[in-house]
């Protein structure tokens, strides 16, 4: 059961930040944002790519994630960005046989600051409605990776992020692109990330295709 704990932590873990746009805040202007989602599953990926259930009926394991998200231009070109998960809980809930209801599963939990990443964009080129942007965000390992349930909020590792940014609005229409390569430490995979969104502004109502 420790080891089901352990693939569903990472899996949660593996959060892609596709906030950023491509455009520089202003200098003095900023976005901010604060957050909260929450996942719950019975079923994880194993190392040899199969899916299988956790013991027990209704059995459950839940993340909730409280986080504040900021962009602030430190000049026309230069945004300061953070992602700060303030609070992070995972969880699962008693398991049960569904026959004999024996406990299978004690319930479990732990609460703690998440990975925070710290970065900043630049502006590089800016024609028209186009602009191209890059930026670099750095991982740091301010979760908990030391839960003896191994309810992890952390993954443990400091990482970089470089990544090049590309942005078009005009009218009611935009559509943002990144691509960029993550630097991995611990022994973790390096990771090539891609993005792509676009939306349209209907009635005062957005709506995003991602």
């Amino acid at each position: 059961m420790r080891t089901i704990f352990l693939f569903l932590s990472i899996l949660m873990l593996t959060q892609n930040i596709s906030r950023a746009n491509g455009w520089p805040q202003p200098r003095g202007h900023g976005f901010f944002k604060l957050d909260f989602y929450s996942i719950r599953a019975r079923q994880f990926y194993g190392m040899d790519g199969n899916i299988y259930d956790i013991n027990g009926a209704g059995t459950l394991l839940g993340n909730y994630t409280a986080s504040f998200y900021g962009e602030y231009g430190l000049s026309n070109r230069i945004t300061a960005i953070a992602y700060v998960p303030f609070w992070v809980r995972n969880t699962v809930n008693e398991g049960k046989g569904a026959l004999t209801g024996e406990i299978l599963q004690p319930g479990l939990e732990n609460t703690a600051v998440g990975d925070i990443d710290l970065g900043f964009r630049v502006g590089l080129l800016r024609k028209g409605a186009w602009v191209l942007s890059a930026s670099a965000m750095f991982g740091i390992p301010s979760g908990d990776f030391s839960n003896p349930d191994l309810l992890y909020t952390g993954d443990g590792e400091f990482n970089q992020l470089v990544r090049f940014e590309w942005g078009y609005g005009q009218a009611r229409w935009y559509a943002t692109g990144n691509v960029g390569f993550n630097n991995r430490t611990k022994g973790f995979s390096e990771e090539f990330r891609y993005h792509l969104e676009a939306g349209y502004w209907f009635c005062r109502v957005n709506f995003w295709l991602q």
